[in-house]
């Protein structure tokens, strides 16, 4: 029988006779374990710890933004336009007369051009099949350089078209300026997609 509540509010509860039959009660987990079946908890992160960023994405859109520029078929032009500069470059070296003096040669822009250009290109090859951004930055600045190259020649190109009276020579001259503007223009595109690329 149970005794009536006291002044105080607490009940005292007498266990009955047969003690052997009470069972132990179950153990209690903390409220913070229970949850609900299927809701997970996640901690929020102190205040000033930084998170990791998400790179991955943002690496491959800057990459497709530069595999849009199809900076492979962009680098074998520009490696066939150096190699016809050094090709044509020699053949004028040789065959010039005396009085055919040609700043284009004299000052030797089909070599450092055509050098310019050919590596310029093999960079752009090779950042299309690497995919690093070492190959990328470095491809953009040598595109740079490239079409300043090509810009200094065409501008030395056209004054050496005004100036020599020799055919032969003025027939490889205008050759020369046609791939020297194109690959202005190809290095111009390739920088073009190269600067959005870094700054992705």
């Amino acid at each position: 029988m149970s005794a009536a509540p006291a002044s105080n509010g607490v009940f005292v509860v007498i266990p009955p006779s047969n003690a052997s039959g009470l069972r132990q009660p179950p153990a209690i987990l903390p409220t913070s374990l229970c949850q609900p079946p299927g809701v997970l908890q996640f901690e929020e992160p102190p205040l000033g710890a930084q998170t990791p960023r998400a790179t991955q994405p943002t690496d491959l859109r800057s990459m497709e933004t530069f595999l849009t520029g199809e900076p492979k078929a962009l680098g074998t032009v520009q490696i066939l336009i150096g190699l016809i500069h050094l090709g044509f470059g020699s053949v004028l070296l040789m065959v010039r007369r005396g009085h055919a003096g040609m700043l284009f040669i004299e000052g030797g822009v089909p070599f450092w051009a055509g050098a310019c250009f050919v590596i310029s290109g093999s960079l752009s090859v090779a950042a299309e099949k690497s995919h690093t951004s070492c190959l990328v930055r470095s491809s953009l600045g040598t595109n740079i350089l490239s079409a300043m190259a090509a810009f200094a020649g065409t501008a030395i190109l056209l004054m050496d078209f005004g100036v020599t009276n020799w055919d032969v020579g003025r027939g490889y001259l205008a050759v020369l300026t046609i791939f020297t503007i194109l690959e202005f223009f190809i290095a111009v595109i390739a920088t073009h997609f190269g600067c959005q690329a870094t700054r992705a």
